[in-house]
């Protein structure tokens, strides 16, 4: 039997955010809360991939800007979003904006793991054995820093010489070269 997958929980509300996360986690699924979505945006090159669960009124900038920078980075992550009963216009616009889901609050919990595990069943569908589709992916993830570094390898140049360009160390650069 598959395990649920990871699900990354952008809810600025404390009560909220720990309900959905203990809903989510009762349920088997292994979750990562965050507390604004300003933490989950700046993380987000680095996510293990999930799905997320996101609160249009989220800690900070709206969830729409989760919902942006996703699109942007790593636009094969399923969100949804959670919207207040009858703000039909939200709920449009997310789905416009690229929302997997969008889930009404209060919500309950059987229509929250119902959206969870369509997000996640999405995910599990990517063609995993496809290198070329990983490898797109994580180029869309990549920093900036990242990106001319592995640009300066591809051109042949050295750890030390891109070391010096990007004021770090040449440790540095071996580490996130080992890590792209």
């Amino acid at each position: 039997m598959l395990m649920p997958g990871l699900v990354h929980v952008v809810v600025g509300d404390p009560p909220l955010r720990r309900a959905v996360q203990r809903c989510l986690e009762l349920a088997g699924y292994r979750t990562e809360a965050w507390p604004s979505a300003e933490a989950f945006i700046t993380a987000l090159p680095r996510l293990t991939p999930g799905c997320v669960m996101c609160d249009h009124e989220a800690a900070g900038v709206d969830g729409f800007a989760v919902l942006s920078a996703v699109q942007a980075r790593t636009p094969a992550l399923p969100v949804v979003m959670m919207v207040f009963c009858g703000d039909y216009e939200v709920a449009v616009s997310a789905m416009r904006h690229g929302a997997a889901d969008v889930v009404e609050k209060p919500v309950t919990a059987e229509t929250l793991l119902a959206a969870a595990a369509q997000a996640v069943e999405w995910v599990r569908a990517l063609p995993r054995g496809s290198q070329a589709d990983r490898t797109r992916l994580r180029l869309q993830a990549m920093t900036g820093q990242e990106d001319r570094l592995l640009r300066g390898f591809a051109a042949g140049r050295s750890a030390e010489e891109l070391a010096k360009e990007a004021r770090v160390s040449v440790r540095t650069v071996e580490r996130r070269s080992r890590e792209m």
